[in-house]
């Protein structure tokens, strides 16, 4: 059973010291959605409109979890899914996996997930449902499709033949799943693609030039191209962030550097990547905790990194999730 949702309030909004948005106007197309963790069991949640303007932080009210991390969302039909691990803070501690919904009116609530025990998770929008693909085990991936009655397939196996991953993503084009999959220390990257019917293709490998390991990894269908977003090790203490296409005949383009072309931010910590009306858009977050946005545009090329706390409000962020549609 799907949790009901309950609109932001206004006083979780106070309590956290930060101005309450207009969330109960419905997201329009071309909206992305950005939350962040906030304090125990809240997350903070921003809008980029479509005309480049950027809604005021909001906070949720309590949603049932300790001390939220590695976000992963995905929009589908208006709702933004979020999927996020807590840390519970007693003795012993305990980390286990949530899900957070927001429709398209701004009210939240929580969702199932899948069970048994799994980590790092990605999720994509599989032909109007949620399809998440997380380690099993540091050799294992496992795929579970959420149904419309709001139950959950039994897990399938990723065919990966067994070597310790690295990095994971997860994207889909209408009903084909698309599933990049690096392994652990390399520089290569796997895509393994799911037909409607369930079958699995073989692997298509693309060796990621320039940033080391490749240790962080988004996926993002954007038309008939599979852009592929990576972060890995460009020296000491400093994380590159590269990004290269699959193209529909199944050929890579050569990665190149996101922050040549977008503008150089120091101490980059996470990103996160989404499609929003056939232009990549994407989510830096930096160890100083502060929050940068490009696009990346149909014709190649890159806006300047846009500082979000200085246009959303101020703001701490060291882990971010993006989605649109």
């Amino acid at each position: 059973m799907r949790a009901l949702l309950v609109s932001l309030t206004a006083g979780g909004l106070l309590a956290a010291g930060l101005a309450a948005p207009a969330e109960a106007a419905p997201a329009a197309t071309g909206d992305v959605q950005v939350v962040t963790p906030a304090d125990i069991n809240r997350l903070h949640h921003t809008i980029r409109h479509a005309d480049g303007t950027w809604q005021a932080w909001g906070t949720t009210d309590p949603l049932g979890a300790d001390e939220p991390e590695q976000l992963a969302s995905v929009m589908i039909n208006g709702v933004d899914h979020i999927v996020y691990y807590a840390t519970t803070v007693h003795m012993p501690p305990s980390f286990h996996p949530y899900q957070a919904l927001r429709d398209s009116t701004g009210n939240w609530g929580n969702d199932t997930l899948p069970t048994g025990d799994f980590f790092e998770a990605a999720v994509a929008n599989l032909d109007g449902h949620l399809a998440l693909v997380a380690k099993s085990s540091p050799t294992e991936l496992r795929l579970s499709v959420q149904q419309g009655d709001g139950s959950w397939s039994a897990w399938e196996t990723v065919p990966t033949g067994g070597y310790e991953l690295g990095a994971i993503a997860v994207t889909a084009n209408g009903g084909v799943l698309r599933v990049l999959v690096s392994g652990l220390n390399d520089t290569r990257v796997a895509d393994y693609d799911r037909a409607p019917n369930g079958a699995w293709s073989q692997p298509n490998t693309v060796t990621v030039n320039g940033p080391g390991a490749v240790i962080q990894l988004q996926a993002t269908q954007v038309g008939g191209d599979l852009q592929v977003t990576a972060v890995g090790q460009g020296g000491p203490g400093q994380l590159r962030v590269v990004h290269g296409i699959r193209r529909a005949d199944g050929t890579w383009t050569t990665f190149g550097d996101v922050l040549n072309a977008a503008g150089a931010i120091a101490n980059v910590r996470e990103i996160s990547a989404t499609n929003s009306r056939g232009e990549l858009q994407l989510a830096v977050t930096t160890s100083d905790g502060k929050l940068w946005h490009t696009i990346r545009h149909a014709n190649g090329t890159w806006q300047h990194f846009g500082d979000v706390m200085a246009a959303a409000g101020p703001g701490y962020a060291l882990d971010v999730a993006i989605a649109g549609e």
